[in-house]
């Protein structure tokens, strides 16, 4: 039998989270999915990726919990940001 390859969620355990621990609700598989989606939907903002993803909650949810709801257009924005010391 076949070896199969890393998965597409596979990628998202290797990407580092620059975040404080206490500002953690959501992991970074749940942000890379809802941002994923939603720029592939045609959200052009962090705004437009937020209401993407409280309207397609339950979708969102088939992959991962979101037990503390869709990431707000801050956390988006933040997690994104590029730091340079």
């Amino acid at each position: 039998m076949e070896e199969k390859g890393a998965g597409f969620f596979d990628f998202f355990k290797q990407v580092p989270d620059h975040r404080l621990e206490r500002r953690k609700l959501h992991s970074v598989s749940q942000i890379w999915l809802l941002t994923f989606c939603g720029v592939a939907a045609g959200c052009d903002s962090w705004e437009d990726i937020e209401d993407f993803g409280t309207i397609k909650i339950e979708y969102l949810r088939q992959y991962f919990p979101y037990a503390h709801g869709v990431p707000s257009d801050d956390t988006l924005r933040g997690f994104f940001r590029v730091k340079v010391d």
